[in-house]
């Protein structure tokens, strides 16, 4: 290929087409050097009718069957390419599926990339049994090796990229201005011209001061919350850790003033890392050793300070009643807040009774924001011999 025109690599996400070859039992079946000793296995029935999307899954009762998609694509420059993945399964022998080596499935995943002049293309093997290839009906996904491709799913875990997570978060950092990531900036010859030159996308997702405000609380997760490990880092952090169930995936994805750093841990399939394994335990430690990579190197600059910009007011407030702190308040935080939505009440020692009481005996205290959504009536009764709780707090009092 002409190494002057580039050509980017994207995941191929589609829908999957099957195809199970097969006429008779005791016919010859003649694809990939399977054309004889077809007994046993299953044959395509005329007129079946097909189930989605369990039928997207594997038959593995059929001797042969594949999912492919393909596409036709074009770069920058205007090339046009046509691109092709393959995943083939082959059962070398019928009956019960057997576990782990002794399975009897071989797959083989195959793709190629053409253009006008040019083919490429590329091909492996894997054994079935050992979680090395394989496909899933629901959430669609066929993979061999690092090769997948799988169809989108809202409620599927994975689907959120470590990428698409780092762009998220790095929205929040940059006061609500978000930056399409990319791979290459720019792609020049050796004698110094640029053949290729990327130029940032980028939009509005949010207010400055809403974005701040999001800053400022995901800083108290580095204060004071799982990512505490962290907090004697010499400069303003903030972040989210995170783990998903069964501890099959953790991450922390973090940034200070000027960067944005995601670390994940996990398997290419869904499998634990171990018990307890969360995004504080698995993730934040190689986080951590990033950022001291970057002080100790110069890349980032101790003391570096989020920036607040215009429309954000701070307040003290107390801990735990999210009221202004006042005298007696037992544990006091600085909160960031876009003016005018700042607490207005402040806190009294009758709060300390109070943030003890249930829920709904707290819930005649609280004054809702507007818009702010409420717990259905009809929680659990209060126990037999509680006094009522009036409707509005008595005069002089305190509410939220």
């Amino acid at each position: 290929m002409n190494d002057k025109l580039p050509i980017s690599r994207r995941a191929l996400v589609g829908s999957a087409l099957l195809l199970a070859v097969s006429r008779k039992a005791a016919l010859a079946q003649g694809f990939a050097g399977l054309g004889i000793n077809g007994g046993g296995f299953a044959a395509v029935i005329p007129g079946k009718t097909f189930a989605f999307p369990a039928d997207h899954g594997p038959h593995p009762d059929y001797r042969i069957e594949w999912w492919y998609v393909t596409a036709n694509l074009m770069d920058p420059a205007g090339v046009a390419y046509g691109a092709q993945w393959t995943l083939f399964r082959q059962s070398m022998q019928p009956g019960a599926q057997q576990e782990g080596w002794a399975n009897q499935q071989i797959w083989m995943g195959h793709a190629a990339v053409t253009r006008a002049d040019t083919h490429r293309y590329s091909e492996t093997f894997a054994r079935g049994g050992v979680g090395q290839a394989g496909v899933e009906a629901q959430p669609f996904r066929a993979w061999i090796d690092s090769w997948e491709m799988r169809g989108l799913d809202p409620m599927r875990d994975d689907i959120l990229a470590p990428l698409e997570l780092a762009a998220s978060y790095a929205a929040i950092a940059n006061q609500g201005t978000h930056i399409e990531p990319y791979m290459i900036e720019r792609i020049s010859s050796p004698d110094g011209q640029v053949l290729e030159q990327h130029f940032p996308t980028a939009y509005t997702s949010s207010d400055p001061a809403v974005a701040y405000v999001l800053t400022h609380m995901l800083e108290g997760v580095v204060d004071r919350g799982t990512a505490y490990a962290i907090n004697d880092l010499p400069l303003d952090l903030a972040g989210k850790t995170g783990t998903t169930d069964d501890f099959t995936d953790a991450w922390f994805v973090g940034f200070t003033p000027r960067y944005t750093i995601l670390t994940w841990i996990g398997y290419d399939v869904k499998r634990s890392l171990g018990q307890g394994m969360s995004g504080a335990v698995a993730a934040l430690p190689m986080w951590r050793g990033i950022v001291e990579d970057g002080l100790k190197n110069g890349w980032i600059q101790k003391g570096e300070t989020f920036a607040p910009p215009p429309g954000v007011v701070f307040r003290d407030v107390d801990y735990y009643s999210g009221l202004l702190a006042g005298q007696g308040s037992p544990k006091v935080v600085k909160e960031a807040f876009v003016s005018g939505t700042e607490p207005a009440r402040e806190y009294s020692a009758r709060w300390s009774t109070i943030t003890t009481l249930p829920w709904y005996q707290q819930r005649p205290f609280y004054i809702p924001k507007e818009g702010e959504k409420m717990p259905q009536k009809g929680g659990p009764p209060p126990p037999p011999g509680t006094p009522a709780v009036p409707a509005n707090p008595p005069p002089g009092g305190e509410g939220n």
